[in-house]
């Protein structure tokens, strides 16, 4: 539940005056609470642990990457360089955060090797951990890449494209060339996607990463001239609710949830 809480807090982000300071708070805060437990869990499965503690585990390790602990990222790292040589060292649990510490970090050749990895395993869990590490880019050129794969259908299969749209979408480095793309591509949105339910469930997919009135503005400005279709009617409708209840409890807290994170 902290990590849900925390999740969300990390919308008032975009609407800062200083998104980095924020951001660089929030971090910090993180770094404190989950302290305790990842000096008592560490990184390994230990004898006779509850499952709960196994679930924690990845929890813990996920906050503490995001909020770029050093001994975390240090970890991770090293785990990533030994998944390449023996991919059992790494357990299931913690893989997708692995992989995505580096991508993070912007290494090319951690981006060449997960790509060409995706591509020859059959392994769907794998594939998964894949693609949500690769949409965690900061790097415009690299998300575009990965925009442009999902149309080809030998690369990746047409019920999981979107996932990889919506991910890059809710990357806010990056949430302008996956929001391009998708206006730009609608019509293969359409026409991939007419006959299934991640076509009508897309406005609100969308509406999950706007947490502004300029994102407002442009949800409105490209999903209002669709309203005609039946199909997507109540999604975009429900989808411009949520982004204006969003930006009002945004706009509403914003001094509050950035003096707390300041404060600690």
């Amino acid at each position: 539940m902290i990590s849900l809480i925390l999740g969300e807090t990390r919308r008032f982000i975009d609407s800062s005056n200083d998104t980095q300071k924020f951001e660089d708070n929030i971090k910090i805060f993180i770094r404190g609470i989950i302290a305790r437990q990842y000096n008592r869990l560490g990184w390994d499965e230990l004898p006779g642990e509850s499952a709960a503690d196994q679930k924690l585990r990845a929890c813990i390790i996920s906050l503490g990457a995001y909020a770029e602990e050093p001994a975390i990222v240090e970890e991770a790292l090293k785990r990533f360089e030994n998944y390449k040589r023996d991919p059992n060292s790494l357990s299931s649990e913690i893989r997708a955060v692995v992989f995505g510490v580096p991508i993070k970090q912007g290494s090319t050749e951690a981006f060449e090797y997960l790509i060409e990895l995706h591509d020859k395993t059959s392994n769907s869990g794998l594939k998964t951990d894949i693609s949500g590490a690769l949409t965690a880019t900061r790097i415009d050129k690299n998300a575009t890449r990965l925009l442009e794969r999902i149309k080809n259908p030998k690369i990746i299969k047409p019920q999981d494209a979107d996932r990889w749209l919506v991910y890059l979408m809710r990357n806010r480095y990056v949430r302008d060339t996956a929001w391009n793309f998708m206006v730009a591509e609608w019509p293969w949105i359409e026409e991939t996607y007419k006959n299934d339910k991640s076509y009508d469930y897309m406005p609100r997919y969308a509406a999950a990463a706007c947490n502004s009135r300029e994102w407002i503005r442009k949800y409105k400005q490209f999903f209002e001239p669709k309203l005609d279709q039946v199909v997507l009617k109540r999604n975009i409708l429900i989808g411009i609710e949520e982004i204006e209840n969003r930006v009002n409890w945004l706009e509403r807290d914003q001094e509050s949830v950035q003096s707390f994170f300041r404060d600690q």
